[in-house]
C-alpha cells in the first residue's frame, strides 16, 4: 500500500535542497557542476516551446485526449499495472492507444477509483516510432548523449534498432517503482503536464533500503518498511531527496542515483536516458558488476561448454548489453571524434584557413568504413596491451581561441565544398602494418602474461577505397556542446576502452559480433591524444 504522504517508510530523513536552475547557466558551468560532480538538479523555464506542450495539452492544462487519441490512437503502446508486482517491477502489456485513452478518461470520472485498476503508459519509443513529428527538442545541457547517437549511427533503418527516449502518460497516483535507471545511465525528465513526486536517494544510500536478504524494495513508502526486523539497516538511512516537479520542469537524475516517482496530477512527461564521458566509467563498472553477478548465479554450471559465454548472454538478457555490444558502442563514439580531433590538430600545426582532405585524416581511421563492413576482424588474446601514459596536461600552451575558431569553422560547414566528390585509395593501411609487426614479434609476444590481441584481416580487395563522405559525418554526429569537451571524451573513452580489452572474459567475445577491430580503435586514439600534446594545443579538462 502505497504512502504517498511520505509519513512511513524510507523518506523519513529528508533534504529539500536540489538546486533549481534556469537556462541562463552555461553548459560548461552545468558540466563542472552537475555531469562530472554526478549530482541532481531542477530546470524551469527551458521546455515552453516544445510542439508537445502546445499540442497534447489543453487549455486547462490537463491531457488533450481528443488530440492524443485522434492523432495516435491507432499506435500500439506498453502499459504498466501500478497495482501489481512482478520480479519486483509492474507488469506490462501491449494496448492501443485509443483504448489506454477511453480506460484514462472512464478512471477520471469515476474518481480516481481504488478499486480499479490504475494503468500507467510507460517507455513509449515515441521518437522512434514518429521521427519526423518533433514532439521536443533535447535542452542543450543534455545533447552530449553517446548512447542515442550510437543507435542512431547504426540504425541503418532496422527495425531492430533500440533507443532510449521515451514518452510517459499515466493518471493520477500512477507510479513507478524504486529503480536505478538502465546500464546506471544519466537521466532527464521533462514534464509535459501535471506534477510528479521524486524520492532521490544518493549513490550508496540504497544499501540501507536492503531488506534482511538483500533485495530492495518495490515500494519505499510502504508501511512495511517500518518493520525493523524485514529493513535491519533502514534506521542509518542519511539522505532522501524529495523534490514536487511542476509542469513544465525538467528534473536531471545522475547515474546510479535510485529513485521512486509519483504522479500527483494527470501527467505527461518525455524522458531520456544516456550517458557521455562524465559517466561513461560509471556505465563499466555497473556492466562488470553485472557479469560477476551472472557468474556467481550459474557457478555450478560452471563445466558445461561455453560458459562463459552463457554468462553474456544472460547478462544480455537481464541488463541490454553485453561486452561485445559495449565494445562495438566504444569505437561507435571513439571513431567521429578521434577523426575530429586529429583535423583540428592538423589545421593547428599547418595554419590552414580551412579544413581540406588530407590523407592523414584517414590513415587514422578504421580504412573499414560502412562500405566495408563485412571486412572480417579475428582476434585472440595472448599479449599484454601496452598501457601508454598520455595525458592532456592543462599546463601545456593553451590555445583555446585556435580551438574555438576551429570549432566554428566545422559548425559552419567550411570542411570542404566539394568532399563529396574525393575519394582516396590506400593500399596499404595501418592495420597491414599491424599485422605485420605482429608476425615478427609474435613468438616474443607469446612469452609475456596478460591479455591483449593477435590481429588477422581477410581483406575483400587489395586496395580499400575511404570515401571522405561517410555515411556518419563527425561535423553532423557531434554537436558544438560535445566538441567542446573533446579531450575529455577521448581521454575517457581510451581508459575504458584500456580496462575493457584487458579483461580476461573479452577474450570469450563472439568475434563476429564486432563491427570494428578495437585494440586498433585503442592504439589510435592513444596515438591521436599523443599528437594532441605534442602540437601543444590542448584543453584544460
Amino acid at each position: 500500500m502505497t504512502n504517498q504522504d511520505g509519513e512511513h517508510g524510507a523518506c523519513s530523513q529528508r533534504s529539500d535542497n536540489l538546486p533549481v536552475l534556469d537556462d541562463s547557466i552555461s553548459y560548461d558551468e552545468f558540466f563542472e557542476k552537475f555531469m562530472i560532480a554526478n549530482q541532481p538538479c531542477l530546470f524551469k523555464g527551458t521546455i515552453n516551446q516544445w510542439r508537445s506542450i502546445k499540442e497534447w495539452v489543453d487549455s486547462n492544462g490537463r491531457p488533450n485526449f481528443q488530440y492524443l487519441s485522434q492523432h495516435f490512437g491507432d499506435t500500439t503502446v506498453p502499459v504498466s499495472n501500478c497495482g501489481k508486482e512482478q520480479y519486483g517491477s509492474q507488469p506490462k502489456a501491449d494496448m492501443l492507444m485509443r483504448d489506454f485513452i477511453k480506460y484514462w478518461q472512464e478512471y477520471i470520472e469515476e474518481d480516481y477509483n481504488e478499486n480499479k485498476r490504475c494503468l500507467y503508459l510507460k517507455d513509449w519509443h515515441f521518437t522512434k516510432i514518429f521521427p519526423d513529428y518533433n514532439a521536443y527538442e533535447t535542452p542543450v545541457y543534455f545533447t552530449s548523449d553517446w548512447l542515442n547517437e550510437f543507435w542512431d549511427c547504426t540504425r541503418q533503418d532496422s527495425k531492430s534498432c533500440d533507443d532510449y527516449r521515451f514518452v510517459y502518460m499515466g493518471p493520477k497516483n500512477s507510479w513507478t517503482p524504486l529503480h536505478a535507471d538502465v546500464f546506471r545511465s544519466f537521466s532527464w525528465s521533462a514534464n509535459i503536464c501535471g506534477s510528479k513526486r521524486w524520492l532521490i536517494y544518493p549513490p550508496g544510500e540504497e544499501e540501507f533500503l536492503r531488506d534482511k536478504y538483500g533485495n530492495l524494495p518495490f515500494d519505499v513508502t510502504s508501511s512495511e518498511m517500518n518493520d525493523k526486523t524485514k529493513f535491519p539497516k533502514l534506521s542509518q538511512l542519511k539522505q532522501c531527496i524529495e523534490v514536487i516537479q511542476r509542469a513544465g520542469e525538467v528534473i536531471f537524475i545522475p547515474s546510479g542515483w535510485h529513485h521512486q516517482v509519483f504522479n500527483l496530477d494527470d501527467t505527461i512527461s518525455i524522458n531520456h536516458n544516456w550517458f557521455n564521458g562524465c559517466n561513461v566509467n560509471i556505465v563499466w563498472e555497473f556492466l562488470k558488476s553485472e557479469l560477476l553477478a551472472v557468474q556467481r548465479s550459474i557457478y555450478d554450471c560452471k563445466d558445461m561448454d561455453e560458459w562463459d559465454e552463457q554468462c553474456q548472454l544472460i547478462m544480455k538478457a537481464n541488463t541490454g548489453i553485453d561486452y561485445a555490444e559495449f565494445v562495438n558502442f566504444l569505437t561507435t563514439i571513439a571513431r567521429p571524434r578521434m577523426r575530429l580531433i586529429l583535423e583540428i590538430v592538423m589545421q593547428h600545426e599547418s595554419s590552414w584557413p580551412k579544413l581540406a582532405v588530407n590523407p592523414e585524416i584517414d590513415q587514422h581511421e578504421n580504412c573499414i568504413d560502412e562500405d566495408d563492413i563485412q571486412t572480417k576482424h579475428y582476434l585472440q588474446v595472448n599479449r599484454p596491451i601496452e598501457n601508454h601514459s598520455e595525458h592532456v596536461s592543462p599546463e601545456n600552451n593553451l590555445d583555446l581561441k585556435v580551438f574555438d575558431n576551429i570549432i566554428q569553422a566545422n559548425d559552419s560547414g567550411s570542411y570542404s565544398e566539394n568532399q563529396s566528390q574525393k575519394s582516396i585509395i590506400f593500399k596499404s593501411n595501418s592495420a597491414d602494418r599491424l599485422l605485420k609487426a605482429e608476425e615478427e614479434n609474435i613468438l616474443k609476444l607469446e612469452m609475456n602474461k596478460g591479455h591483449g590481441c593477435r590481429i588477422t584481416y581477410k581483406r575483400s580487395n587489395d586496395e580499400v577505397d575511404c570515401e571522405m563522405t561517410s555515411k556518419i559525418d563527425p561535423r553532423r554526429c557531434l554537436l558544438s556542446n560535445d566538441r567542446r569537451h573533446l579531450l575529455f571524451d577521448l581521454l575517457r573513452l581510451k581508459d575504458v576502452m584500456d580496462k575493457l580489452l584487458m579483461e580476461p572474459e573479452f577474450k570469450f567475445v563472439k568475434l563476429e559480433r564486432l563491427i570494428v577491430n578495437p585494440v586498433e580503435i585503442l592504439d589510435k586514439v592513444k596515438s591521436i591524444l599523443a599528437k594532441v600534446e605534442n602540437s601543444g594545443l590542448s584543453v584544460r579538462l
